[in-house]
């Protein structure tokens, strides 16, 4: 055995000692025996370079050559060397990998200790942060820490909390932020009204064993990498968990809401991608468990519930994948139907859906193989609350070989008014909106206003410029472009609804076709899984003449969950 590896060995013996003090205690105890040896008041071991010393083996004796070597120290003063060089004077600052530890206690009566130990450590993290280099790790004692602007801001820097460490900023402001890269934060509990407990900016952060209570958001992640284990955010205002950014990990996380218009696990914007959340569990969130919004792509929600008091689970992204995903919805399953009558006195007819086309100036059309006009089976703002479109129900109204039908939906957010610039008349084709970003090209929209509330379905034809918007009809019988109708008279209740983005299987219409000997047959059709919507979506409707070129319809309703 070489002496090196010797040496290792006694080195990590010695190591698994449980502080300064214990190897303090072992090295005073070495040197208390060895004044107890003969010739006390002389040499206790031969000299450095004794002859009497043949190697490092001599218990006896005291080589101190500087290489580590045959001829190096003895095993007492070996020994001795190890236990102070990694603590044993009970004053040195113990490193960490490439960093330091650093300490701080809230019963410290103020911030004029060093830090360097649990007995001279800091009275607030803000000044212990300020002693941290990249790297550092803070301990941070059981406590109520009230400060403001709280930052990890140098990269791979640690926040270690003990139990019963509670963060708050009753400024208010956000409790701690993490700013830097590959920063940790371990057993914090955060208390905040009106603003968030802890946001994560800087790539790579690694979040474990925290707590969020009474935040606006419990845990703000806007920055990509982030990982997130064993974390509650309890009665939060606005959202438990809020993924901004792709590459996101939240594994065993639990968001218990307080029955208010919460979420509990929301994928708030179309940058989070191939994310995971991981036997994370939601109750008491009214607006949603779990919502991901528009383009939100390839994230999977594994394992995860959504229980008693939570809204409708709402996924608005793309090839998003739930393998063992429970729902409980806010109600049990029901169906119902619109129009509806009341039974007392109130009308509930259906829709009439007809493959006639018309023109503001001119007559009715029925060429074959193309779409009629547009007609509303649910309106805007009939729905306030988020709902399910589950199918409809078709009859016959006028015997026909085949009747193809499409239904669109408008979108929360995917709206814009006209504003300005010039009206709204029959063959117009460019339109001044309050945000034309939204639109792109090759978009369907639906325009719609107090002149012809059922409107009318155009497509953009390029990509918007600024704020204005350039429609064109799809291809028709007339040779016309634009708008079929005139929608100047009321111009503040003009409307431009996106209700279908080839590209972007969000936006896609639902299509089917519905055929009939003779009046009155019937049919029910029954999406494979149910569309979810927003607050004040509508449904709309058309069809297309497939036949011989004459007017046909049917009465449609629709079969929804709210």
């Amino acid at each position: 055995m070489s002496e090196l590896s010797g040496a290792s060995r006694v080195h990590q013996s010695v190591a698994t000692q449980t502080g300064s003090a214990a190897i303090l205690a072992l090295v005073t105890a070495i040197d208390a025996v060895t004044a107890l040896l003969p010739d006390a008041g002389a040499l206790l071991v031969p000299p450095v370079d004794s002859v009497a010393n043949v190697d490092w083996g001599d218990t006896g004796g005291n080589k101190d050559d500087a290489a580590s070597s045959a001829a190096g120290a003895s095993r007492v003063a070996l020994l001795r060397q190890i236990l102070l060089s990694i603590g044993g004077n009970g004053n040195s600052h113990l490193p960490l990998f490439t960093g330091s530890i650093w300490y701080v206690d809230a019963a410290q009566p103020d911030d004029t200790g060093d830090g360097l130990s649990p007995e001279t450590a800091k009275e607030t993290i803000g000044a212990g942060i300020g002693l941290m280099a990249a790297g550092d790790r803070l301990k941070v004692k059981a406590g109520v820490y009230d400060e403001n602007g709280l930052d990890l801001n140098l990269d791979g820097m640690e926040l270690i909390c003990e139990a019963g460490a509670i963060l708050v900023d009753t400024t208010p402001g956000t409790v701690l932020t993490v700013s830097a890269i590959g920063c940790v934060v371990d057993g914090a509990h955060f208390v905040q009204a009106g603003a968030a407990g802890l946001q994560i900016t800087g790539i790579g952060t690694i979040v474990k064993n925290c707590i969020a209570v009474n935040c606006t958001i419990g845990f703000d992640i806007d920055e990509h990498s982030t990982q997130v284990f064993n974390c509650v955010s309890a009665a939060h205002t606005v959202t438990g968990f809020d993924v901004g950014e792709r590459n996101t990990v939240l594994r065993e996380c639990f968001a218990p809401g307080t029955g208010a218009a919460t979420r509990g696990f929301y994928l708030s914007d179309a940058a989070v991608t191939r994310s995971l959340l991981d036997q994370c569990h939601s109750v008491g969130n009214a607006t949603a468990g779990f919502e991901t919004v528009a383009e939100t792509t390839n994230n999977t929600m594994a394992f995860s519930t959504s229980g008693g008091g939570d809204g409708p689970t709402v996924d608005s992204g793309i090839f998003n994948n739930w393998p063992g995903y429970i729902d409980q919805l806010a109600t049990e399953q029901h169906e119902e139907i619109f129009p509806l009558s009341d039974g007392e006195g109130g009308a509930g007819d259906p829709v009439n859906i007809s493959n006639s086309t018309t023109d503001g100036g001119g007559g009715v059309r029925q060429d074959q193989d193309y779409w009629g006009d547009v007609a509303i089976v649910i309106p805007p703002d009939e729905i306030v609350a988020r709902w399910s479109s589950l199918g409809i129900y078709l009859h016959a109204v006028t015997a026909a070989d085949v009747q193809q039908w499409e239904i669109f939906f408008t979108y929360e957010n995917m709206v814009s008014a006209q504003n300005g610039g010039n009206d709204w008349d029959e063959n117009e084709v460019d339109f001044t909106v309050v945000d034309g970003s939204l639109f792109q090209n090759d978009d369907y929209v639906w325009v719609t206003g107090a002149d012809r509330e059922a409107g009318e379905i155009m497509l953009v034809d390029g990509a918007p410029a600024g704020n204005v918007v350039t429609l064109a009809r799809e291809t028709t019988a007339d040779a016309e472009a634009g708008l079929r109708y005139d929608y100047d008279a009321t111009g503040v209740n003009n409307r431009i609804y996106l209700v279908k983005r080839p590209a972007q299987v969000l936006y896609h219409s639902i299509q089917g076709d519905y055929s009939a000997s003779g009046a009155r047959e019937h049919a029910r059709y029954d999406w494979h899984a149910a569309k979810q919507l927003g607050p004040n979506a509508a449904m709309l409707m058309r069809m297309l003449n497939a036949t011989d070129g004459g007017a046909s319809s049917f009465d449609v309703r629709a079969i929804y969950e709210d």
